[in-house]
C-alpha cells in the first residue's frame, strides 16, 4: 500500500491497482491489472508504478496512466525511485534509466556494480544497497 494524492493505493490480490478514499475505504479508482505493481512511489503529482510493460506515471488528480514501454528504456522495470526532481527505473540487473518529470524523457542509464538487494531512501539518499554497501542513485 502506498499513501499518495490524499488516497491509499492498493495492489489486490487479484493484481488490480485500486484508489481508495482513505475516509470511507471505498474504492474511487481501478487500474487495469497488466499496470499493477508492488513497487510504487510518489513523485512531483504522480504515482510512478514498475510494471510488466515498463515504467507506469500515473496522474493522481484524475488516475490517467501513461506507459513509457520497456522497449524504449531499453530494459525491464523492477524498482522505481524519485529523488525530488528525477524518476529512477532499477530492472533485476542493477540498470537504472534516470527520467526527467516533464517532459516524461529519458536522462540516461547506468551500470551500478552489482545487482543490488534495496533500491530507495537510505539515511536520506536515494540509492542502492547489496551485501552492506551503498551507492548513491543521482542524476548528477
Amino acid at each position: 500500500m502506498t499513501l499518495a494524492g490524499g488516497a491509499a493505493w492498493v495492489v489486490t490480490a487479484s493484481l488490480e491497482l485500486v484508489r481508495l478514499d482513505p475516509d470511507t475505504g471505498e474504492s474511487t479508482s481501478v487500474i487495469n491489472r497488466a499496470l499493477a505493481s508492488f513497487d510504487l512511489v510518489e513523485g512531483d503529482g504522480y504515482l510512478w508504478a514498475a510494471v510488466e510493460r515498463g515504467l507506469a506515471r500515473i496522474d493522481l488528480s484524475d488516475a490517467s496512466v501513461e506507459v513509457l514501454p520497456s522497449e524504449s528504456i531499453g530494459h525491464a522495470v523492477a524498482n522505481v525511485g524519485f529523488d525530488g526532481t528525477n524518476v529512477y527505473a532499477l530492472n533485476q540487473e542493477s540498470l537504472v534509466s534516470v527520467f526527467s518529470v516533464e517532459p516524461l524523457a529519458l536522462i540516461r542509464t547506468v551500470k551500478l556494480p552489482a545487482r543490488v538487494h534495496r533500491f530507495g531512501w537510505i539515511d536520506g539518499v536515494l540509492g542502492a544497497i547489496r551485501s552492506g554497501e551503498v551507492w548513491h542513485v543521482g542524476a548528477d
